[in-house]
């Protein structure tokens, strides 16, 4: 749609790719995309499997720059189904590579959600 208006002359008009890129911006990146991110990871929860909130939760944390591998296994355990959540903290796992493992192996919250197999968190 937006395109559609630059195209036609319904928004300002763009003449080079730094005046482009800049429209582009301003039209659809928010004024803190770090922040956003953070504020995601805080509200994020498993609902469906655990392999599909480990991929939506490492997606989220790539676009925090500054996140260390602790906070982000911390928000992950702490975002996990109460039942799984105790299981990996058993294990103690190192990271965010390790702590999805678990819960697969010993049958909680099994990689695959097969009532949905495009499950979102």
């Amino acid at each position: 749609m937006w395109w559609r208006q630059v195209k036609t002359g319904g928004a300002a008009e763009v003449i080079d790719y730094e005046a482009f890129k800049k429209q582009l911006c301003e039209r659809f990146l928010t004024s803190d995309p770090v922040g956003d991110a953070r504020d995601r990871l805080a509200e994020l929860k498993q609902t469906k499997s655990a392999k599909s909130y480990s991929s939506i939760l490492r997606s989220v944390a790539l676009n925090v720059t500054d996140i260390f591998a602790a906070e982000s296994l911390d928000r992950y355990i702490r975002g996990l189904k109460s039942g799984v959540t105790a299981h990996v903290k058993l294990h103690h796992p190192r990271d965010t590579e390790e702590a999805p493992q678990l819960p697969s192996r010993q049958g909680h919250g099994s990689g695959y959600d097969h009532q949905d197999p495009k499950a979102y968190s």
